[in-house]
């Protein structure tokens, strides 16, 4: 249900950063693990989500081939989504947020 609650409220935390940028050409990135790329499309208003800003999907660990096979991916244009490459950390979001 926390989980839900994040998905719901991602397109409403996004959008005074998207309507208040000071110039058309400023960007807003979102950042998300390719595990959440897969049911992304689930996710309220996805749609809206990646109109207003790009989305910045990082690798985890044996979810790339599922996430590059799913409707999220096949449905945003590739100019919204991007898959960033670095040098893997094992690490959850859970544990990163609490350093």
């Amino acid at each position: 249900e926390i989980k839900s609650q994040i998905e719901k409220e991602t397109g409403t935390n996004i959008r005074p950063y998207s309507e208040g940028k000071k110039y058309k050409r400023d960007e807003i990135f979102f950042l998300m693990g390719a595990d959440n790329l897969i049911n992304f499309h689930r996710w309220y208003k996805w749609r809206e989500i990646s109109s207003m800003c790009k989305i910045l999907v990082f690798d985890r660990h044996g979810y790339k081939l599922k996430s590059l096979k799913s409707l999220s991916f096949k449905r945003l244009s590739k100019y919204r989504l991007k898959f960033i490459n670095f040098n893997k950390v094992n690490i959850s979001s859970s544990k990163l947020r609490k350093i």
